[in-house]
């Protein structure tokens, strides 16, 4: 028969067996829930890291569109002034020349060609309409056809136009139109365009 001391340790030991066993399912159950945890943190952190990045990016990109933007933008006046300069300076010589050629002997010969061709165009009894200068040339021109010379101040480097006596036909052909589609050509031809062409992101 178990004494007392007997039963005392053998209870003992039986408690220690049980808190033994109990502490074995806490730590599982604690361990499966520290793994629980750590892939929810995990995920929860992917989640917003991957928020954070798409973010960033959308910033980024939204940022670059808006400074590239700018560049163009910016791009555009600077050529813009430049082909302005380029073009002012190139017609700027052509005009000092159309100036020079107005002064020649040759000029009065162009003045009479340019309006037997608009009388061409016009018909007879045609009104010629020249700049200040040239009135007292064309007084001498003996073209046959002419109504009348008139002074135009519209015309400033040379050249005529002409209508009909009711001014219901009307052509021109004058230096200053001449060098107005010279200069669009030149453009064209110069390759003086603004157009920076479109960026992809």
């Amino acid at each position: 028969m178990l004494n007392q001391n007997d039963k005392i340790e053998r209870f003992s030991e039986i408690i220690n067996r049980n808190a033994l066993s109990q502490c074995k399912k806490i730590e599982k159950q604690t361990e499966k829930f520290r793994k629980e945890q750590l892939r929810e943190l995990e995920s929860t952190a992917k989640t917003q890291l991957k928020s954070r990045i798409e973010y960033e990016a959308q910033r980024i990109t939204t940022q670059k569109g808006s400074r590239i933007s700018a560049l163009i933008s910016e791009s555009r006046m600077r050529l813009a002034a430049k082909r302005g300069e380029i073009t002012g300076c190139v017609f700027k010589k052509v005009e000092e020349e159309l100036m020079k050629f107005t002064l020649s002997p040759a000029y009065s010969d162009f003045l009479k060609k340019s309006i037997a061709a608009l009388l061409g165009e016009v018909g007879e009894g045609a009104v010629v309409y020249v700049r200040k200068a040239d009135m007292e040339l064309c007084r001498g021109l003996s073209i046959n056809g002419v109504s009348r010379f008139e002074e135009s101040g519209k015309i400033r480097l040379g050249g005529a136009a002409a209508s009909n006596e009711e001014g219901t036909v009307f052509a021109v052909d004058t230096l200053d139109s001449r060098l107005e589609e010279q200069k669009e050509l030149f453009k064209e031809r110069a390759d003086l365009s603004i157009d920076t062409g479109e960026v992809n992101d």
